[in-house]
């Protein structure tokens, strides 16, 4: 794993180093699966754990930073987090075939990067008050967090964007399948996505914020099971045993099913210790990135009753968050109908 060191004395802006440190591509992992930098400062520091998506998920990732933190204190931070057996073991499902591949080393060298826009990162939060009142409200409306911000994203989205306003917009929502596997505190990859697909027609015709909120996690009910995470694993071997060029997504997915304008990539609370001695977490901002261009990648993490944001994409929907937010708190603060 690449470890490097920089100091600082002024403050460095954090949408700059977010979007220098987690977008340099790791190729085909000849280099490592993980990299971290430390900008260490007088008072403060801050840390940036990047991986590849075939080793680590944003989870594994939070828990890599909350050992590092306990480390660096001079806590213990107990034995190595338990690695994952494969997926298929894990639900129950035959054993696939022998892997043969289907490209030569020659073939997969002729592979290269091709020129794209750069991703930019910025980083927001929600305060502990308006998240407090968001979290009560969605109770109150029998839907989730995670509904209430598809709902809100979707919305802003299309207020923003006329291509969003003239087709359908698909939202992917990442699904930890952790707890269903009764595998809770372990490293890797144990998730899959559930998609909500909201037409132009819902926008027409008015549908209110709530009603988009309850359908999304109504409909999220399904991928959330077994049977759901079996579909998705099945899914998924579709596309990795194509063996398409990583670099065009047009080769991996030429029937374009994982096609999507927005993911929202919601962690949930921190749910561990936020100081060790003299450290203290003061915040975390986790961060999704995509080869496709038009994607709006945006990632949550709730610590200490705030909600931190970041919003990352190689061609931005400029204002996407504040007209989200702003549709947050009017949803979470209207009379609630009868």
């Amino acid at each position: 794993m690449d470890f490097e060191v920089f100091s600082y004395e002024v403050h460095p802006d954090l949408d700059s180093i977010l979007s220098d440190r987690i977008v340099p591509s790791f190729e085909f992992g000849d280099g490592g699966l993980a990299r971290i930098a430390l900008y260490h400062g007088p008072t403060r520091s801050i840390v940036v754990i990047a991986a590849h998506h075939a080793a680590s998920d944003g989870r594994t990732l939070v828990m890599m930073m909350r050992d590092l933190v306990a480390g660096a204190s001079g806590n213990d931070i107990g034995l190595p987090l338990r690695a994952l057996p494969p997926l298929t073991e894990l639900l129950g499902m035959p054993s696939p075939e022998p892997y043969t591949n289907l490209l030569t080393l020659e073939e997969t060298a002729l592979r290269s990067e091709p020129e794209r826009p750069a991703v930019k990162v910025t980083h927001h939060k929600l305060g502990a008050d308006e998240f407090s009142v968001l979290l009560s409200r969605c109770k109150a409306e029998s839907t989730t967090v995670q509904g209430a911000l598809v709902a809100a994203f979707i919305l802003a989205g299309r207020e923003l964007s006329e291509f969003w306003r003239s087709r359908p917009v698909v939202c992917l929502s990442p699904i930890d399948y952790r707890s269903l596997l009764g595998v809770e505190g372990s490293a890797g990859v144990p998730i899959g996505v559930h998609p909500t697909v909201s037409t132009p027609e819902e926008t027409k015709k008015g549908i209110r914020f709530w009603d988009l909120a309850r359908a999304t996690k109504s409909d999220m009910l399904k991928s959330q099971t077994k049977e759901g995470a079996i579909a998705g694993v099945e899914y998924a071997a579709r596309f990795v045993l194509r063996e398409g060029n990583p670099y065009d997504v047009r080769t991996v997915d030429p029937e374009h099913l994982l096609d999507h304008d927005l993911m929202v990539s919601n962690y949930g609370n921190y749910g561990h210790d936020m100081q060790f001695g003299s450290l203290m977490v003061r915040a975390l901002y986790p961060a999704v990135t995509f080869p496709m261009k038009e994607t709006q990648s945006i990632s949550l993490l709730t610590l200490d009753g705030v909600l931190h944001i970041t919003h990352s994409s190689r061609t931005r929907l400029t204002g996407l968050w504040d007209h989200a937010r702003e549709l947050l708190i009017a949803a979470s603060t209207e009379t609630v109908s009868k």
